[in-house]
């Protein structure tokens, strides 16, 4: 019984979170992608954009994808969201849901008509000992052979399509090729990205529409039992240890710095605000934008400079919700403070979208306050060119006293006799003397070492034997131990 798109997409694509994506073809063009839907959203499609599926030469993708922002499709396919060309990447895939191969069966030299071919393929699996295919495709010229994969560690969905997954998932398919190599297997077909004629769509040479046929009881392999029984090797899989990082609180740059000063910076302005009287109690009232777009700030706050879930609902909680006036939640409409820091903490991006010039604007911070509060990130960008200014001119002051030490370093080493040779201890006491004198800071002996090598002024080797001599030596006192 011939299967539609739907059930296609039900059978293939198991997790409903995840994308699946078309393209088009038109007649001497490339494949195009055209849009990308939720499986669990393909169901409510406009009946204009499912038609256009099932016109010609239209596809889709077996295995299923991640779009972190997807935006609204302006084209012509309604419902769909946007996906162009250069999406259709290994960045984005997520599962591999089934391993394939394309049979170009008008290009075999044998005249074979697909009735044939079908007869032939149960034969052909017995003789390598290959299992079912699950599901087979008329495409309008050749066929289409699926086996559908599982997870190892989810059984119920497709395989993670990891770095190791999807080399696996090419060598199966290599092995494969070589096995349907009679009937000119498109050794073009076996990417994780590959996209296939969409069930019911139409093949514009022919005219015939693409007919799936699907074995519900099949059976759903991982890709490492699909690569024992193909006899592919499987090796171990390296487990990357994660890289980490050390955390510098004094660090200057960095993300965790940039949050801990935003921190810092929303309690210099709780502390500066006037205590208003409310209620029998002493309160700071924030005047902010939002209370609630407040403590959202702090709850990324705190996850950038990162604290834990727990500490940083503890704080809004005791807190921060405290500082609001009223304090929060206070209304029916007021989501749960539970909900702030979920919202923070489960949302995959790292960082928050907030400039210095949009929390100052929140906030309403002038250049003046900004100045008088010693803010570093909640603050106009009129403080930060400010600062930068004041940045280089020190940086040019700085390089003004290193140019100094070098001209009075170099005219002391250039005074010294080339044919002579003293130690680098000695130049470099002499060194320090001269700049202390002129009320310098000292430098260090390296760079002293550096300026003689740029000068060619030739240092005494006293005290340092040479690579020869010092093999000797120990020759020597091994011979005399033994």
């Amino acid at each position: 019984m011939k299967s539609n798109l739907l059930q296609v997409l039900n059978w293939l694509h198991r997790d409903k979170d995840l994308y699946v994506v078309f393209g088009s073809k038109p007649r001497k063009e490339k494949l195009k992608n055209v849009g990308k839907i939720r499986i669990k959203d393909f169901q409510s499609l406009p009946d204009i954009t499912a038609s256009k599926l099932l016109s010609e030469n239209q596809y889709f993708t077996p295995n299923s994808y991640h779009y972190l922002k997807p935006t609204t499709n302006e084209g012509d396919y309604e419902g769909l969201t946007w996906a162009r060309y250069k999406t259709k990447t290994k960045r984005h895939l997520e599962r591999i849901n089934a391993v394939y191969v394309d049979l170009d069966i008008y290009n075999s030299e044998q005249s074979l008509s697909i009735e044939q071919v079908k007869k032939e393929l149960p034969n052909l699996l017995r003789e390598y000992d290959l299992p079912m295919y699950g599901a087979i495709a008329e495409s309008g010229r050749g066929l289409y052979l699926y086996w559908r994969i599982c997870g190892e560690k989810e059984p119920e969905l497709g395989e993670k399509a990891n770095l190791y997954n999807q080399n696996l998932h090419r060598e199966v398919s290599k092995k494969l090729l070589e096995v349907f190599s009679r009937y000119q297997a498109d050794s073009n077909a076996i990417l994780t990205t590959q996209y296939f004629r969409i069930p019911n769509s139409i093949h514009s040479i022919t005219g015939k529409k693409a007919s799936y046929f699907i074995n519900e009881e099949s059976q759903a392999y991982t890709l490492k039992e699909l690569a024992s029984i193909v006899g592919v090797e499987v090796k171990a899989s390296k487990h990357r240890a994660k890289k980490r990082t050390k955390h510098v609180p004094k660090r200057v740059n960095g993300s965790i710095a940039r949050y801990n000063a935003i921190l810092d910076d929303i309690e210099k302005i709780i502390k500066s605000l006037k205590v208003v009287v409310k209620k029998g109690r002493k309160r700071n009232n924030i005047k902010s934008r939002g209370r609630r777009n407040f403590l959202e700030i702090v709850a990324w706050g705190c996850k950038g400079a990162g604290r834990t879930k727990e500490e940083t609902y503890f704080l809004i909680d005791k807190y921060y919700s405290k500082m609001c006036e009223p304090s929060y939640p206070s209304d029916e409409t007021d989501i749960s403070l539970v909900e702030i820091v979920d919202k923070a903490y489960n949302n995959k991006s790292r960082r928050y979208t907030w400039t210095s010039e949009g929390l100052a604007k929140h906030f309403g911070i002038k250049h003046q306050r900004a100045i008088a509060l010693e803010l570093r990130q909640i603050c106009p960008e009129s403080v930060k060119e400010e600062r930068k200014e004041i940045k280089r001119i020190k940086r040019m002051e700085l390089e003004k006293l290193r140019e100094q030490k070098k001209h009075l370093m170099r005219g002391y080493l250039l005074t010294l006799d080339s044919r002579a040779s003293l130690p680098l201890k000695t130049i470099h006491n002499n060194v320090n003397e001269l700049l202390l004198r002129a009320e310098l800071s000292p430098v260090s002996k390296e760079l002293v070492r550096r300026e003689c090598k740029a000068l060619k002024v030739r240092l005494s080797q006293r005290g340092r034997p040479k690579k020869r001599i010092a093999e000797l030596i120990t020759l020597e006192s091994y011979k005399k131990a033994s």
